[in-house]
């Protein structure tokens, strides 16, 4: 299964508190360059939370509507470790660790490091599915 037949979802934290920006080096700039590189056209995505004021407690999300939103796909990305820990805490163990797009991230301040962290997610991404 390639990456144009995987439902793919990418999951992040929550919204920000201010307006998106759409500026060079912005979060929203990245994460859809990333997604050039990905080859990705059309994705999903959601957040642990919806709420932009969320205090990061995994017992303040809503399970129940995550997990439903994340059955549906063959491939996960998530946002940083954060994200990942609480996935897996929720039962869902094979996913992909993204950086966080944030201008904020100093990993993101080396090339090198992005780009070796993009091939492996389209590696992932174009990875068959297991079937269960």
């Amino acid at each position: 299964m390639n990456s144009s037949q995987s439902r793919i979802i990418f999951v992040g934290m929550n919204p920000s508190k201010v307006a998106v920006s759409k500026a060079k080096g912005s979060a929203y700039k990245r994460f859809h360059s990333w997604l050039d590189q990905l080859d990705l056209i059309h994705v999903s995505f959601t957040n642990l939370s919806f709420d932009p004021e969320w205090d990061f407690k995994f017992k303040t999300f809503d399970h129940t509507l995550l997990c439903t939103s994340l059955e549906n796909y063959d491939k996960i990305v998530v946002w940083g470790s954060m994200v990942s820990n609480y996935i897996k805490r929720l039962g869902f163990a094979n996913h992909f660790v993204l950086p966080h797009p944030s201008p904020r991230n100093r990993k993101l301040n080396d090339h090198k490091y992005v780009h070796n962290v993009l091939i492996e997610c389209k590696e992932f991404i174009n990875a068959k599915s297991k079937q269960t």
